[in-house]
């Protein structure tokens, strides 16, 4: 009885060492294997945010925020894992922000109010590409 108790034990605590091990990543490609580095954008937001969307990135993710507030969704694009584009969907249009570093988007999915996190910390301080 004691004996399964501890076998037990220790198959538990192995399971949890082994999933706490695993590292999830959300590469679509390997680096070498992406196109994002091509990227030449031009004077057209529509066109910009479109030739994004279809490349090959390192890095790439997008979440809903709000249905009534904006943003109502990022997506976040990057070619390195350090730095890339972020589009974020306010109702019916789209804002582009370059060079936006991934722990400052890190810190925006992660917040427990991402919408003034994003009126704080991305729409006031970073560049849009088109105002």
């Amino acid at each position: 009885m004691r004996l399964t108790k501890y076998v037990s034990l220790f198959v538990l605590l192995l399971l949890g060492s082994i999933t706490a091990a695993q590292e999830v990543h959300n590469f679509k490609m390997d680096p070498e294997k992406t196109d994002c580095h091509q990227i030449e954008l031009t004077d057209n937001l529509n066109e910009n945010i479109q030739l994004i969307e279809q490349s090959t990135f390192r890095f790439m993710q997008s979440i809903k925020i709000s249905r009534y507030h904006v943003p109502n969704n990022v997506a976040y694009y990057s070619c390195d894992g350090i730095s890339g584009y972020l589009i974020a969907q306010e109702n019916d249009s789209s804002l582009l922000f370059r060079n936006v570093r991934k722990t400052l988007y890190d810190s925006l999915i992660s917040s427990d109010d991402p919408i003034q996190f994003y009126a704080n910390h991305i729409k006031t301080k970073l560049k849009k590409q088109y105002e």
